[in-house]
């Protein structure tokens, strides 16, 4: 289970693939994140996330099935700017949530992403404290 964690992950598909290496057949993974929100403890504040993301994040390539997906919390974006399309046109939603279910192991060859993160960024997160 995971609450309020992927938004924070620089790189949530390599992550669903280490759940998988752990998660024992038919185990169950439960995510609840945020689909609109305020930026949070910048600068690792990186991904939201609609239920359509999660056909990508876990699909059988990677084995997994989704069992369960939604938004929840209808809410308005209200843009500083005057955008009338905006104002009736456009769902958002406090947050996503996903139940998927391991249903066997991913081919390693096909999934690949040898970069470190370290590679990527400087800062980390949560922040050291000092």
């Amino acid at each position: 289970m995971s609450k309020a964690v992927f938004e924070h992950l620089a790189m949530p598909w390599k992550v669903v693939l280490e759940i998988n290496k752990i998660l024992k057949s038919n185990g169950l993974l439960f995510i609840n994140t945020l689909q609109t929100f305020p930026l949070h403890e910048k600068p690792w504040d990186f991904w939201r996330f609609s239920d359509e993301a999660w056909k990508i994040l876990l699909n059988r390539w990677n084995g997994y099935e989704i069992m369960y997906s939604n938004m929840e919390f209808p809410c308005r974006v209200i843009p500083e700017l005057n955008i009338p399309d905006w104002e009736t046109n456009h769902e958002a939603y406090l947050l996503s949530n996903v139940l998927a279910k391991k249903t066997g192991n991913y081919d390693e060859k096909l999934f690949k992403w040898d970069i470190s993160i370290r590679d990527i960024t400087d800062s980390i997160y949560p922040k050291e404290k000092i």
